[in-house]
């Protein structure tokens, strides 16, 4: 078996047992339903104006998950149709304030963190490592960045294609959130295209009206900006 396809196997395993996930949906679902809703919402990456989003929306520092936002689950390029605004996102970020956070690389089902050195020779930005599985892992990314909190939920925004993973961490820390559509869910295993499909029928019904309150709106809204200004016009 080659060491890509032993990483495969382990990664989906590790995805299907993500009990930190379970609580805060349970505590969203019945405190706060706001935090399923991102702040925005895109077919990809390639929508996103990312020099607007870092001088009028201030946000300095970008999570991005992997699989289905930057690649296809468990493959190591960036998928073309995003590669251009990649590029353009690492021109005006700058390596250092990139960072890729997934629930298998660089997580504990990472031996040695292999795949995480690969991805990160492959793509040219770091890998953030942690033990627990998304949603708890705010320390991971602060200490990453070496910012406090609250320069996080002022500067921080994370971009990812899964609802319950990425949308409700990011909103569950404060931070500014953006949800894209999948790639491909053709590679995913059983439990999360499950899942893909409880998100797509059930949690429509039961978000609750807008995002959580940002400071973002703020920001744009004194250059008479909205959110839309930031997505690229076709």
């Amino acid at each position: 078996m080659s060491e890509n396809n032993n990483f495969k196997n382990q990664a989906k395993l590790g995805q299907y047992l993500n009990t930190a996930g379970i609580k805060v949906f349970s505590r969203a679902l019945l405190r706060n339903r706001r935090l399923f809703v991102p702040h925005l919402s895109l077919k990809s990456i390639a929508s996103l104006n990312f020099s607007l989003l870092h001088s009028k929306a201030a946000l300095t520092y970008l999570v991005f998950d992997k699989d289905n936002t930057l690649t296809i689950p468990y493959e190591r390029e960036i998928h073309p149709s995003i590669l251009s605004a990649w590029e353009d996102c690492l021109k005006v970020y700058g390596k250092d304030n990139v960072a890729i956070l997934s629930n298998s690389i660089g997580s504990k089902d990472d031996n040695d963190y292999k795949e995480a050195l690969l991805i990160e020779n492959q793509l040219g930005i770091k890998v953030i490592r942690h033990l627990n599985k998304k949603p708890n892992v705010k320390e991971d990314i602060l200490n990453h960045f070496q910012i406090d909190e609250i320069t996080a939920q002022k500067h921080l925004g994370v971009i990812g294609d899964r609802i319950l993973s990425d949308t409700v961490m990011g909103n569950s820390h404060g931070f500014f959130t953006v949800n894209v559509e999948p790639f491909s869910t053709k590679p995913e295993n059983a439990m999360v295209k499950m899942m893909r499909e409880f998100e797509k029928q059930i949690i429509p019904i039961i978000a609750s009206g807008e995002a959580p309150e940002h400071v973002v709106y703020e920001r744009l809204r004194v250059d008479s900006m909205q959110l839309t200004d930031l997505i690229n016009k076709a």
